[in-house]
C-alpha cells in the first residue's frame, strides 16, 4: 500500500472518529382507565366539557431525546386537547431537577389537539400528567444510545379546510390545505427504533364522542406497528391545523358513501374515518421509509435553540436537513407554508400547540372574523420572520460544525 493511500485511509478514519454522532432515546407511557380513580371529563375546543362514558383506547405520552454537541432536544407528545402553560413549566422544572437530567435541553412539549382526551386543567389530572411526563422524559434520557436518523415527507390527504359551507354563499375555501406527512425515522444500525410523525390534521374524527380516545392516532400507531412487526414508539405531532379538519363538509354525501362501502355500513362513521386516515398515513410511511433509508445518518448536523417572540417561547431544533419549529398556537396553514417556503432546510416540521397554548392564530385575511384570537393581527408574520431568522442562524452554526470536522 502506498504512503499516499495509507494517509488517505488514516485521514478518513480520523474524520469518522471525530464526527459528533448523535445519541437517541425513546420512552412511552400509557394513560387508561387504570390510571384514574374515576372517568374524567372530555374538554372541547369551544370551552365546554362532557362526561366520559368509557376509555375506548389508551392515551399516550411519548418522549424522544436526541443528544449531540453537548445539547439535548427533548420532544414530548401528548394525546391531549392542549398542554397548558403551567403544566409545561411544571414538567420542565421537574425534569431539570430529575436524574438523569438532559444536557442543555431544548423542549418541544406538544398536544395533538385531541377532542376526545382528558382535561389537563383539572388539578388532579394535571398532577398525574406532570408526574407521568417527567418520568417518561427521564426514561428517554436514560435510554440515550448511539443512533441515526433518516427524514422525508410523503403524501396523505388527511384534512380539509374547516370553513366551507353548504349554502348559496359558499364561494370557495378561505385558506389552503396541506397534504404532506412528515417523518423522522430513528435507527440503531439498520433497525428502526421509532418515528416522529408530523401531520397537518387535528385529532378530531370522533369529536362528538363521549369515549376517551387518542382519536385516529390510535389506528395510526396500530397500523404502523403491525406493518413494522414491532411495538416501536411513535411520536405524534400536529402541524399547522387551526383551519383544518378531517371531517369533510362540502362533499359529505360522497365521503359517507365511500366509508360505508369501504368499511361496511355497520361501522360507526367516525371509526371508519379513523381507519381510513390510518391507511393513508401508513401508505405514506411505507413509501417514505423506502427511499429515506437509502440515506441514514449517524452524525447529522445538530443544533437547538429557544427564541422569544412577544413573551412566547418558541423552540427550534435541527437534525441533519430536518428542522422543527414549534409555536403555542393553533396556527393556520398559510403560516406553515410561509415558514417552509423560506426555510434553509429540506424538511421543516412545524409543530403547533407546543410549550403551552395561546389560542388560535388565523391569517390576516380572516383575523377580524376570529373573535377567539388573543394576539395582535401581525403576530403570525412576526413568528414566521423570527422562525426564518432563527433557522438561518442554526444553519450557519451547523455549517461551522461541518467545517471543523
Amino acid at each position: 500500500m502506498t504512503t499516499l493511500r495509507l494517509a488517505i485511509l488514516l485521514f478518513a478514519a480520523l474524520a469518522t472518529a471525530f464526527r459528533a454522532q448523535i445519541h437517541i432515546g425513546w420512552a412511552e407511557a400509557i394513560l387508561d382507565a387504570k390510571t384514574f380513580a374515576k372517568l374524567p371529563a372530555i374538554p372541547k375546543d369551544n370551552g365546554n366539557a362532557i362526561q366520559a362514558t368509557e376509555f375506548k383506547d389508551p392515551l399516550m405520552l411519548t418522549a424522544l431525546a436526541i443528544n449531540g454537541n453537548n445539547q439535548t432536544a427533548v420532544f414530548l407528545s401528548c394525546d391531549l386537547i392542549h398542554v397548558p402553560d403551567n403544566l409545561v413549566q411544571n414538567i420542565i422544572d421537574q425534569v431539570k431537577r430529575s436524574s438523569p437530567k438532559p444536557e442543555q435541553a431544548t423542549f418541544v412539549i406538544s398536544a395533538t389537539n385531541n377532542q376526545t382526551g382528558i382535561d389537563p386543567n383539572d388539578p388532579e389530572i394535571r398532577e398525574i400528567l406532570a408526574k407521568t411526563a417527567v418520568k417518561t422524559i427521564a426514561d428517554s434520557v436514560r435510554n440515550l444510545a448511539p443512533g441515526a436518523i433518516a427524514q422525508g415527507a410523503g403524501y396523505a390527504v388527511l384534512a380539509h379546510n374547516a370553513n366551507p359551507r353548504n349554502d348559496k354563499d359558499f364561494q370557495g375555501y378561505e385558506s389552503p390545505s396541506d397534504h404532506l406527512a412528515r417523518f423522522l425515522f430513528t435507527y440503531q444500525g439498520n433497525r428502526l427504533t421509532g418515528v416522529v410523525v408530523n401531520l397537518p390534521c387535528p385529532a378530531s374524527c370522533s369529536e362528538k364522542s363521549s369515549e376517551i380516545s387518542a382519536d385516529f392516532w390510535h389506528e395510526v400507531r396500530q397500523a404502523i406497528r403491525d406493518h413494522v412487526g414491532a411495538p416501536i414508539p411513535i411520536l405524534a405531532q400536529t402541524a399547522a391545523a387551526n383551519d383544518a379538519t378531517p371531517i369533510v363538509s362540502h362533499y359529505k354525501k360522497a365521503q359517507d358513501r365511500r366509508l360505508k362501502l369501504k368499511f361496511g355500513k355497520d361501522t360507526r362513521q367516525d371509526l371508519a374515518l379513523r381507519k381510513d386516515l390510518a391507511q393513508l398515513v401508513l401508505n405514506a410511511f411505507v413509501e417514505t421509509k423506502s427511499w429515506t433509508e437509502k440515506k441514514i445518518e449517524d452524525a447529522p448536523g445538530f443544533a437547538c435553540e429557544s427564541i422569544v417572540v412577544n413573551d412566547l417561547k418558541l423552540s427550534r431544533i435541527v437534525v441533519g436537513n430536518a428542522a422543527f419549529a414549534s409555536n403555542p398556537f393553533k396556527i393556520d396553514t398559510d403560516y406553515m407554508h410561509r415558514i417552509q417556503a423560506r426555510s434553509p432546510f429540506e424538511n421543516t416540521f412545524v409543530v403547533q400547540q407546543a410549550n403551552g397554548y395561546a389560542g388560535p392564530l388565523p391569517t390576516e385575511r380572516i383575523f377580524d372574523q376570529t373573535p377567539a384570537a388573543r394576539v395582535p393581527k401581525e403576530m403570525g408574520q412576526k413568528i414566521v420572520n423570527a422562525t426564518i431568522e432563527s433557522l438561518r442562524a442554526l444553519r450557519k452554526s451547523i455549517q461551522s460544525q461541518e467545517k471543523k470536522q
